[in-house]
């Protein structure tokens, strides 16, 4: 495991380096976080999805650059599932990615200013905290929405299946009876 984290946390500095090249980084903090990240994510996976792991393992040894890849997009598959498909899903979180930068750069700001710039600096990041927060609870509320609207779809498919319960069982049964070879059990 120790090993595994530290091939992770190595295998993310380059796109760190790259990310943002003339800002100075807080590594540390970046770092755990990232470091965390990742084993989390190969643990879930190893957990979930065994073959997938042993897959990825290989990969890792065989391909780096291609093993992060995979990584990345499967990060992104099981954070975002069928969301990162919407466009209007992606605008909101590339808002907030947005006034997330812009919060960082000020904060940069507010580090390297003297004490008289500092107070008009710390009211800048108030506003953009308060948009940050703002936008990440209306995207919360949008996704209990989304929930919601999913839970009720399935409540219907539920009472329509229940109602023509009867129906879907002989439907099945003659299906399957009618059939020569033995197809598995898919229908009901």
């Amino acid at each position: 495991m120790k090993k595994l984290a530290i091939i992770l946390a190595l295998s993310a500095l380059p796109s760190m380096a790259i990310a943002n090249p003339d800002k100075p980084h807080h590594r540390g903090d970046e770092m755990g976080k990232r470091h965390r990240r990742g084993a989390e994510l190969m643990e879930k996976v190893r957990e979930r999805y065994p073959e997938r792991y042993e897959r990825l393992m290989k990969l890792r040894q065989d391909d780096p650059e291609a093993f992060r890849h995979a990584l990345r997009s499967l990060h992104h598959q099981m954070t975002f599932g069928d969301d990162a498909k919407d466009p209007a899903i992606r605008e909101r979180k590339d808002h907030i990615r947005d006034l997330m930068g812009q919060f960082k750069e000020a904060l940069a700001d507010y580090r390297d200013a003297g004490e008289r710039k500092q107070d008009k600096i710390r009211e800048e990041l108030e506003t953009l905290a308060n948009e940050i927060f703002d936008a990440k609870q209306e995207f919360r509320r949008n996704r209990l929405k989304r929930v919601q609207e999913k839970v009720q779809e399935l409540k219907a498919e539920i009472a329509e299946r229940d109602a023509q319960k009867d129906d879907l069982i002989q439907g099945f049964i003659d299906d399957k009876t009618d059939q020569s070879d033995e197809s598995e059990l898919h229908g009901l």
